[in-house]
């Protein structure tokens, strides 16, 4: 891990709960909880969505894998034991 790396891993670590409760102390009383509901759902959503992206690039950068195409299956490897592919 390079200084740079680290200086933003620290800074990101200070300053994401410093910004959110700034926003919070800024929020109208009557919709904190619709706030909290709201960043709670988008932190979902984007990790699932970035999850999902990261397993796209992997499949199509990783050497010798392709996607099945419909109706395509897996071949097994033949080990000679029964249950064992």
């Amino acid at each position: 891990m390079t200084a740079v790396e680290l200086a933003i891993i620290i800074n990101t670590s200070l300053y994401t709960p410093v910004l959110a409760t700034h926003r919070l102390e800024r929020t109208p009383k009557h919709l904190v909880a619709r706030t909290l509901s709201a960043w709670s759902i988008s932190q979902q959503a984007s990790i699932a969505v970035l999850t999902a992206l990261g397993g796209l690039f992997a499949n199509v950068t990783s050497p010798g894998r392709m996607a099945l195409r419909p109706g395509q299956r897996l071949r097994q490897r033949e080990t000679g034991v029964p249950g064992q592919p």
